[in-house]
């Protein structure tokens, strides 16, 4: 959840509520001139427009207090994420807010971004929890390898002949 702290710089700063995984949740985090943009709009089309109002604010206590995370990731993240990715979250492959932390420290890693900026983007207290819980390797090395044994292993036609196979009536 947030508040607007700064208003007017091109790369303000907001403040959440609270960030219940690490001492350092109350912190200022930079957001980048696109993401101010989509806030801004956002507000825009809610009824609590005040730089007191949170900007995911719940109805029941008319802006003053923000939605909590499991509500606000519920109703108005996870729709945009399936609708985006295509997915559907299910009991067997959740889409929680970890799957978009993990994500964010996987990129972020994997473009090359220093594993410190990483840990203050995710707000953890050590780059240890950063790169053991979030970050999973996926180096150009690692892309590389895997390729490798692919074309070892399956026939350069597979598919080719899978998608043949799967254009044929199945026959009982």
């Amino acid at each position: 959840m947030a508040r607007r702290n700064e208003p007017g710089n091109s790369e303000s700063f907001w403040r959440a509520a609270r960030n219940q995984e690490t001492k350092s949740g109350s912190n200022p985090l930079p957001l980048a001139q696109a993401v101010l943009e989509v806030l801004r709009l956002w507000r825009e089309h809610t009824p609590y427009r005040s730089n007191e109002d949170w900007i995911f604010a719940s109805p029941h206590y008319h802006g003053k207090t923000p939605y909590t995370y499991q509500i606000l990731f519920r109703r108005h993240i996870r729709p945009v994420v399936e609708r985006v990715c295509g997915l559907k979250s299910s009991k067997e492959a959740p889409i929680g807010w970890h799957t978009l932390r993990r994500s964010l420290a996987t990129l972020l890693i994997s473009n090359g971004e220093n594993v410190k900026v990483t840990q203050s983007q995710l707000r953890h207290t050590t780059p240890k929890i950063t790169l053991e819980l979030y970050a999973q390797a996926v180096s150009a090395d690692q892309q590389k390898a895997h390729k490798k044994v692919v074309r070892m292993v399956l026939p350069l036609k597979f598919p080719e002949r899978l998608k043949a196979r799967s254009a044929q009536p199945a026959t009982m």
